[in-house]
């Protein structure tokens, strides 16, 4: 689905308006370079990029992903995953799932999972901000008992209350060879950029810039229309990445460089003021 995200442009639209009229260029060329640097400035701060798009944007965002697969995964060499199959007189192992002093609250799944299988297993643990839950399982224990050394029990039953019968999918764990996890991990880490491809299509119309780590996520997942009319012009920019619409400030951060963009024509407009009132005299 398409992210919807309610942004307010009244700001960028009046500060395009001003520049228009102290600009040497037409009204449809000003717009699409006001549109194709919106886009470059969407980009760089679309997740993993929080200011730049750069190298180090696109590591946060690998890392990200290790932290995610080994909340759900457990790489092991084949022997051992061969010798837990056999211990177990199959490839699942259930165990129940309680707090100290607690009724069960259900089950806990440690599955030895095929190579075919990795996908599934971690697409049914991710929310739909894209992310895998982050679960401990060791929730009896609050921070202050864990320093202390020593639990309260009765500080320990109200921190357990929040967690559901519904969480404790996020603390299964798929065990899997080394070879099958390395694999997967270099698979998903090839899909950092995702979120921010969901521009590419803009801005590959607009001419904008996209590092390679980003464009190499393809045009499918966006659009741009542009309406050309006899007095103005329009320029619609939709990202169709899934979850973009619940990615944590994501309305925020295009808020942002939507006023970032209206800020930099603000400017360019009172340096020409400033210029024009020192060749005046004033």
């Amino acid at each position: 689905m398409k992210a919807t995200i309610k942004i307010d442009s009244s700001r960028f639209n009046a500060a395009l308006a001003k520049f228009a009229r102290y600009s040497k260029k037409d009204g449809q060329e000003l717009i699409f370079d006001q549109a194709k640097l919106l886009v470059q400035k969407v980009i760089e701060i679309t997740p993993p990029a929080t200011g730049k798009a750069n190298a180090a944007a696109r590591k946060r965002g690998e890392a990200a992903i290790s932290a995610d697969l080994a909340r759900i995964f457990s790489p092991a060499t084949p022997e051992f995953v061969n010798r837990f199959i056999a211990f177990n007189g199959g490839r699942v192992l259930q165990e129940d799932f309680r707090h100290r002093g607690a009724a069960a609250l259900g089950f806990v799944y440690t599955r030895a999972l095929e190579r075919s299988e990795m996908e599934e297993w971690h697409k049914a643990r991710r929310t739909s901000s894209g992310r895998v839950r982050s679960i401990d399982r060791d929730t009896a224990v609050g921070a202050a008992e864990k320093k202390a050394g020593a639990v309260n029990r009765r500080r320990a039953a109200s921190i357990t209350t929040g967690l559901r019968t519904g969480d404790l999918r996020a603390l299964d764990i798929g065990l899997v060879t080394k070879a099958d996890y390395k694999w997967f991990e270099n698979r998903q880490k090839g899909r950092v950029g995702l979120l921010a491809g969901g521009w590419n299509r803009a801005a590959l119309t607009l001419g904008a810039k996209v590092p390679d780590w980003i464009r190499r996520q393809g045009t499918a997942r966006g659009t741009v229309t542009i309406e050309l009319g006899e007095s103005r012009m329009r320029i619609f920019i939709a990202n169709d990445v899934e979850y973009a619409d619940h990615v944590k400030d994501f309305e925020r951060r295009v808020q942002q460089a939507t006023d970032l963009q209206a800020r930099a024509m603000e400017r360019r407009v009172e340096h020409y003021l400033a210029q024009l009132g020192a060749k005046s005299g004033f």
